[in-house]
């Protein structure tokens, strides 16, 4: 149980807390937050990797960040707990003819997880 990992991985709608698989598109894109929590990491900082790809595999975008762990939570072994929100916004022209998105998490070139969310057309009337 000590080993590192990520604990969760999961999408809410922008500034929200409850957990979504599905998410209306809209003529303005998508603004989520993506939920990565994490137990047992042994490392100074958290180096989050993200890639986002579509239902076929090809990438929407992908980026990197770099978070200190100096406000994280450690524990008796001496690693950190802690959850890393980050907030995307993909453009409309983005997310065009895309029905599913899979966000690829790594946390310090070693820790994986995937999470999907599933696009809706959203209904005019």
């Amino acid at each position: 149980m000590n080993e590192e990992r990520i604990n969760s991985l999961y999408i809410t709608k922008m500034n929200d807390d409850k957990p979504i698989m599905i998410a209306p598109k809209s003529e303005k894109g998508l603004a989520v937050d993506l939920h990565t929590q994490f137990i047992n990491v042994k490392s100074n900082k958290i180096e989050l990797d993200i890639l986002i790809n579509n239902q076929n595999g090809v990438k929407i975008d992908e980026f990197s960040k770099i978070i200190g762990t100096t406000k994280l939570k450690s524990t008796v072994n001496k690693s950190f707990i802690g959850e890393i929100v980050t907030y995307l916004i993909l453009e409309n022209s983005e997310i065009e003819n895309v029905n599913m998105l899979e966000f690829n998490v790594t946390i310090n070139k070693k820790i994986t997880g995937t999470t999907v969310l599933f696009l809706k057309e959203n209904s005019h009337g």
